[in-house]
């Protein structure tokens, strides 16, 4: 995982396709913390050569289980920085029918986890492929993150990230 570049660089395209996406989709399901953050920091360095269909039927799905079923708050913030940087190789559709629902979901309600789902959120309302509109804002968006202005464990900087995304 380490050498993924390397590997990449190495590897015809065809098996990539064929071996290196079903060993990432293996570490994804991993049991091992380190492996799973690992694969998730990797994946976004070669999204450009995965192609749509396994992005949304493969990828997508493996993320989102393992960012709602770990224990470890770090792999869950990292479930969400991957997302956050798989945004631009992603369709609009797909980002308001798979990702905005997904985020109030996530079983946690940490400083760092909330920050993440923030940035995904920005990213999505301010990318010029996937802009959405203030009516997704304001009937999704704000209902989620008005209620999490109360959260116990924000700084005054998260929560001012907060009241500056609502």
């Amino acid at each position: 995982m380490q050498k993924m570049e390397l590997l990449l660089k190495l590897t015809p395209g065809e098996e990539v396709k064929s071996d290196i996406l079903p060993m990432l989709y293996r570490a994804l399901e991993s049991d091992a913390q380190q492996i799973q953050e690992l694969c998730l920091s990797v994946l976004p360095t070669f999204a450009s050569l995965i192609d749509y269909p396994a992005m949304k039927n493969a990828l997508m799905p493996r993320i989102k289980k393992l960012c709602m079923s770990t224990n470890y708050i770090s792999v869950r913030v990292n479930c969400l920085l991957c997302l956050g940087k798989l945004l631009e190789h992603l369709d609009k559709w797909l980002v308001l029918d798979e990702i905005i629902p997904f985020l109030p979901q996530i079983p946690s309600r940490e400083p760092a986890v909330l920050m993440g789902i923030l940035g995904i959120y920005k990213l999505a309302l301010s990318h010029k492929k996937l802009g959405i509109t203030k009516e997704v804002m304001a009937t999704k968006v704000l209902p989620f993150l008005i209620p999490l202005c109360v959260e116990n464990g924000l700084t005054l900087n998260q929560f001012n990230a907060l009241i500056n995304s609502c």
